[in-house]
C-alpha cells in the first residue's frame, strides 16, 4: 500500500449479500517504516481486491469477506484507536469483545502518514 504522496489502507470488508456477520478479535500490523497507524470504520468498499478471507474453519474454503486495499490523497473512515509504531515493530489490538459488523461494512487499517507500506492480518470469523 506504499504510493507516492499518499495514504494507504487494508480493509476488512463484508459485501452486500455477503449472508454473515463478521466478528474481529485481533488485528495485527507491522509497519516499514516509523508511523502512527489507525483502527476505523471504512464503509466504502475499498478499491482494489486483494483475496476473499480465510475461513477458520478447516477445509471449508474462502469465506464471505473480501482484503481490500486502497490510497488516496486523504485519509479516509472514523477513528476507532491510533497507536504510533517504529519500523518493523509489529502490534496487536485485541479488543476486549470482538468487533461486529453486518453487510457493506468495513473495518480499515490505516497508516497516518503518506508513502508508508506496512503489512496486516484481521483475526476472526464469519458467522
Amino acid at each position: 500500500t506504499n504510493v507516492s504522496g499518499q495514504y494507504g489502507l487494508i480493509q476488512l470488508y463484508n459485501p452486500a449479500a455477503s449472508g454473515v456477520t463478521v466478528l474481529v478479535d485481533a488485528i495485527a500490523v507491522s509497519p516499514y517504516a516509523n508511523t502512527t497507524m489507525a483502527l476505523k470504520w471504512f464503509n466504502t468498499e475499498a478499491d482494489t481486491e486483494i483475496f476473499a478471507w480465510p475461513s477458520l474453519l478447516l477445509d471449508a474454503g474462502a469465506g464471505n469477506a473480501v482484503l481490500r486495499r486502497h490510497n488516496n490523497v486523504a485519509l479516509q473512515g472514523s477513528y476507532l484507536g491510533i497507536i504510533t509504531l517504529l519500523a518493523f515493530q509489529p502490534y496487536t489490538f485485541r479488543p476486549k469483545a470482538p468487533i461486529e459488523y453486518e453487510e457493506e461494512k468495513g473495518l480499515i487499517v490505516q497508516s497516518l502518514d503518506v508513502n508508508t507500506a506496512f503489512s496486516t492480518t484481521f483475526y476472526g470469523r464469519e458467522v
